[in-house]
């Protein structure tokens, strides 16, 4: 793979992570307009974030699995 895709690839990701980020103090005026506090947008972010990290574990998991399959190990 080029520099050139690499650091396209990066710079991407880097500007996707800043936007989700920057997202993260809006949500109180967001839920705000739903009648909840600051509590339910802390709640949901943990709640988030655990499903995130699941995700990736059974992600890792799978991908293992199916690799051990494939390689007969």
């Amino acid at each position: 793979m080029s520099r050139f895709i690499v650091f396209s690839l990066f710079f991407l990701a880097v500007f996707l992570q800043a936007g989700a980020y920057g997202l993260t103090f809006m949500l109180p005026k967001l839920f705000a307009g739903f009648g909840a506090n600051e509590k339910d947008v802390g709640f949901m972010l943990m709640i988030t974030t655990v499903a995130t990290l699941v995700a990736v574990l059974a992600f890792v998991e799978a991908t293992m699995a199916a690799r051990r399959k494939l390689h007969g190990l």
